[in-house]
């Protein structure tokens, strides 16, 4: 929710104190992605496997980590930073609709 307020801010508004809170916005969001990311996978793991299972978590996330920034660029390249915003935007509220309406519980789908 905090990244589509920090978009939406990023989109609609300009000026100095706009750029203030959304990379304050973003700041919040990154630190809570980070801590929510392990933590989870920490969870969600057997003990005797927990170092794998870490891996596994990271490397599912290497091919976007890797091919978003070069499809971003080739976006804003051929359109707009504008454009980029507004894409960030739409895949952000489709991420929350998906988390919202079918992503189940990892701890308890065992």
């Amino acid at each position: 929710l905090m990244q589509i307020f920090a978009l939406l801010l990023l989109v609609t508004t300009d000026g100095p104190w706009s750029c203030l809170a959304v990379y304050a916005i973003f700041g919040i969001c990154q630190g809570a992605n980070s801590v929510s990311h392990y933590n989870i996978l920490c969870e969600t793991c057997p003990h005797d496997n927990r170092k794998v299972h870490i891996t596994a978590g990271n490397l599912t996330m290497l091919p976007s980590l890797l091919l978003v920034p070069i499809f971003a660029g080739l976006l804003v390249e051929y359109y707009s930073i504008a454009a980029l915003q507004w894409a960030c935007l739409i895949i952000s509220i489709a991420a929350l609709a998906w988390f919202v309406c079918l992503l189940k519980e990892p701890r308890t789908t065992s």
